[in-house]
């Protein structure tokens, strides 16, 4: 993304906030860090185990912990193979494991994520707008997303987007 983001940025779905000087915002860091405390350990050994079913199911998969700032947010896990359709039956063992209590998951193309519950872009943006709101009142909010798990923060804002062919493209596509 080319934007400047002159007032900061929200990322790693919500995780982070940065604030104009692309500094890491402290308050919403310590309220992350609690609201992700329970996880630090899960996240981790949920990501092994994640691997670990994709080798026995013969499915060939890579996958990491999102982590910033030194706190761990969320699982991401793709597939080196030729189909995303691989990855629903990881998430099916995954689920059927009940390896998720406490999570919501992310799947989009060769990407599926399982996020921690109080991690969310929503939130972020929620409190990213009450700041605001305190300093400038209320304006004109403008919110571009491409996924599902944008609907969430696109829906504090008075006007969204999202490009053709997005996924979120494809739904409202489905829904007509």
């Amino acid at each position: 993304v080319q934007l400047p983001f002159r007032q900061g940025a929200i990322c790693a779905h919500g995780g982070i906030m940065l604030d104009a000087t692309r500094s890491l915002d402290l308050d919403w860091q310590a309220h992350m860090t609690e609201v992700l405390a329970d996880y630090q350990e899960r996240l981790p050994n949920l990501s092994q185990a994640t691997l670990e079913i994709g080798k026995a199911l013969g499915i060939s998969l890579r996958g990491w912990v999102v982590a910033e700032h030194g706190l761990q947010h969320y699982v991401v896990t793709k597939h080196n193979e030729s189909s995303d359709e691989v990855l629903n039956t990881v998430l099916a063992e995954v689920q059927a494991r009940g390896l998720l209590d406490g999570m919501h998951i992310h799947a989009n193309s060769n990407n599926l994520a399982f996020l921690p519950v109080g991690l969310s872009k929503r939130l972020a943006v929620e409190e990213w707008l009450r700041r605001d709101r305190q300093i400038n009142g209320e304006r004109p909010v403008l919110g571009f997303g491409d996924s599902i798990t944008d609907l969430g923060f696109m829906d504090a804002c008075h006007m969204w987007a999202t490009p053709a062919r997005s996924q979120l493209a494809k739904l409202v596509e489905r829904c007509l």
